[in-house]
């Protein structure tokens, strides 16, 4: 139970500091390496999308944890990157709150699906996340900036593949149930 204390209160510190339900606006962010450490961390879309990932992707049998990263990392990148050759993408918003709802019941029916589907998914929804990242960076490319909000994005999946090993047996579908809450209402909000 002091597991789960502690959790609760690491979640309900970050909430806390949320300043809104996304992590990108229209304003230009600044290009630093703290920057893009913290950018993943002030948008609670971002943040239970990283995690909820991470949370699947450790029920997943057949993946290979390392490999997923940097496949996950790959397409952060892309997505970065397609941003500025798409500059406008009208269902970036809704997209974005869907991945969570989406993987947060993939992970809370331990959905199965064939490991190559599987990735599909998360590179689909990943590139979204990349994209709107990249977005924001209308000054253009910052290498700093890219490398802190994938260092930040690999480490909350970390963060989702290790929730299951904290948690007592009974408790491990609470996260799933928190993150697929949390992915039904920010996707009706996109919506609206």
């Amino acid at each position: 139970m002091k597991r789960l204390s502690i959790l609760c209160q690491a979640i309900a510190l970050v909430l806390l500091f949320q300043s809104s339900a996304y992590a990108h606006s229209t304003e230009t962010i600044n290009a630093s390496l703290l920057s893009g450490l913290l950018h993943p961390l002030i948008g609670l879309d971002h943040l239970l999308a990283m995690i909820a990932i991470g949370l699947w992707s450790s029920q997943q049998k057949v993946f290979n944890k390392p490999a997923t990263l940097a496949i996950i990392a790959g397409s952060l990148f892309v997505g970065f990157i397609i941003s500025y050759l798409l500059p406008f993408y009208p269902l970036l918003e809704p997209t974005l709150a869907a991945s969570i709802l989406i993987i947060s019941l993939f992970s809370l029916f331990a959905a199965r699906l064939n490991a190559r589907l599987s990735l599909y998914v998360i590179i689909f929804f990943v590139l979204h996340h990349g994209f709107a990242h990249g977005s924001e960076m209308q000054a253009g490319i910052s290498v700093l900036y890219l490398i802190g909000f994938t260092v930040c994005s690999l480490l909350l999946q970390i963060l989702g593949q290790l929730l299951p090993l904290t948690l007592k047996p009974y408790l491990v579908k609470i996260p799933s149930i928190m993150l697929a809450l949390a992915g039904s209402v920010l996707t009706v909000f996109s919506l609206s």
